[in-house]
């Protein structure tokens, strides 16, 4: 039988640190989608996927990560 959502907060309980860097990443990533758009005219969901989460956690600017992922999918 699955979980409920109170059985699962209870077993896996969201700390401040990594709400925190949660937070921090979405608006990283919403600067790293509105830089694709600026320059493909179509967002990130709108491209071949590419590691984000790895880029923020590498320490990737927003700027170089948006490069990279539109050179990522020229070579798809």
């Amino acid at each position: 039988m699955p979980m409920t959502k109170e059985e699962f907060n209870r077993a896996f309980p969201v700390k401040s640190a990594d709400r925190i860097d949660s937070e921090k990443f979405n608006v990283w990533m919403a600067k790293v989608d509105a830089l694709i758009a600026k320059s493909t005219g179509v967002g990130a969901d709108d491209i071949p996927d590419y590691c984000y989460r790895d880029a923020f956690d590498d320490g990737a600017s927003p700027s170089s990560a948006a490069k990279a992922a539109i050179r990522a999918a020229k070579e798809f």
